[in-house]
């Protein structure tokens, strides 16, 4: 029995394709966005999508596999207009009627919402998107690759995180705050400046902190497991997905702090130029944020390639899995390409963590080949091992010692294993 991405992509499977491919093509994304009022869901966002090299110019996304038409164009000029945000983009599936394409072109002269039309199996299904950083074709579709097999598996993580919820009557705590804490990171990108959603995120976090170890303490409080056994679900097999789904969320909300620190340097730059000075909400934000945090934002206003940074931790953990071998020239070269990062400056990118994240040994796990950032569930080591097949061939794994082939043998199989009730394929 083998696993396969399927061929004619609908729905969550086709929205997972085009942020694969938005990835690919050198856009941060920020997915799967909701805001709700109470229980009501009132808003929702597939993706928010930032060009590396266009960094100011961010997109609304909207995907859609089925029908769509000027109802939707105009749905997307409304939350163009409520996020203050420059365009949107329509990226569909479907080819619409010659008819209703000249009446869509008509709307879309007076809208800023570019309507794309996106198929995996047309000749160049990437370039229907405008690319946000230049990278070679083969690094191209490893992290297309990469990244379509890590959010087909978040989406079942989520779906069992969203299942085990449900499977209490009567909601333990720590149970709780995790769900609060899930919800809250999505809305937190909803607020109008990068400070604001800072302290937001910020927020979230002191109302739920260390949940993916608070979650496997209570587990092994209510069962007969050890706690190593219960990590091991969680890091290393595809035993518990509804805790690495915390665990990944916990992780995107860091990365996050760093992308909106970055938005907040650029902001300030931009006010200064103009002119502007004096007291405003943001410097008042900004005082009651973090020490760290400021100390990192202070960094990545000097640090080389800032645009990059955000995209460089996207495509590090969710493509090569949070790993590399530092003293491998090919492991380099390929992160550096994928990335925009040169090879001598990663060491450098990786330690922006422990500047605005501190915590006791650091971030990067150091070993005698592999470098790798703790807290990187299971099933995203899984798809750097995924990635590393497409690009070097399966036989990769034969350069490292006995001991790190065990690990990358349980990393690939928390990712199969995970995958494989809804990909499987009948050999």
């Amino acid at each position: 029995m083998t696993i396969q991405l399927p061929r004619d992509a609908h729905g969550y499977d086709y929205e997972n394709q085009v942020c694969a491919l938005l990835l690919a093509r050198g856009y941060y994304l920020e997915t799967r966005l909701i805001l709700k009022k109470g229980t009501e869901e009132v808003l929702e966002f597939d993706a928010i999508a930032t060009p590396v090299t266009d960094y100011e110019n961010r997109s609304i996304v909207e995907v859609k596999s089925g029908n769509w038409g000027i109802s939707d164009i105009f749905k997307l000029y409304g939350q163009v207009m409520y996020m203050g945000e420059q365009d949107a983009k329509l990226i569909h599936k479907k080819p619409v009627s010659d008819t209703k394409k000249q009446a869509i072109d008509e709307v879309i002269k007076n809208v800023p919402v570019t309507p794309l039309h996106v198929n995996l199996d047309s000749d160049d299904p990437l370039g229907a998107i405008p690319s946000g950083l230049e990278i070679t074709n083969d690094i191209t579709k490893a992290i297309f690759l990469g990244s379509w097999w890590a959010r087909s598996a978040e989406r079942v993580a989520q779906k069992r995180f969203r299942d085990y919820f449900k499977s209490f009557q009567e909601k333990p705590e720590v149970v709780e705050c995790a769900k609060t804490y899930v919800d809250a990171i999505a809305e937190c990108l909803f607020r109008k400046t990068p400070l604001s959603r800072v302290d937001a995120l910020y927020d979230a976090y002191k109302e739920a902190p260390q949940l993916t170890s608070r979650l496997i303490d209570y587990i092994v409080e209510n069962s007969n497991e050890s706690k190593q056994a219960v990590r091991a679900s969680v890091f290393n097999n595809h035993e518990r997905p509804y805790l690495q789904h915390v665990a990944a969320k916990e992780f995107s909300a860091r990365i996050s702090i760093i992308k909106n620190a970055y938005d907040a340097v650029l902001k300030e730059r931009n006010i200064l130029e103009s002119g502007g000075i004096g007291w405003s909400w943001d410097g008042l934000i900004k005082s009651v944020l973090p020490v760290a945090f400021r100390r990192g934002m202070e960094e990545l206003a000097e640090f080389p390639l800032p645009n990059n940074i955000p995209f460089f931790f996207q495509v590090f953990i969710e493509v090569f899995g949070g790993f590399y071998y530092p003293e491998n020239d090919r492991e380099n070269n390929a992160i550096s390409e994928a990335t925009g990062i040169p090879v001598d400056v990663i060491p450098n990118a990786l330690d922006l963590l422990d500047i605005f994240f501190p915590i006791p040994n650091g971030w990067l796990f150091k070993g005698d080949e592999i470098h790798m950032l703790k807290g990187v569930p299971a099933y995203l080591r899984g798809a750097g091992c995924f990635t590393r097949d497409s690009l070097y061939g399966e036989d990769w794994k034969s350069n490292v010692s006995s001991r790190q082939r065990q690990f990358l043998g349980e990393w690939h199989n928390a990712l199969y294993h995970i995958l494989e009730p809804s990909l499987k394929v009948e050999e």
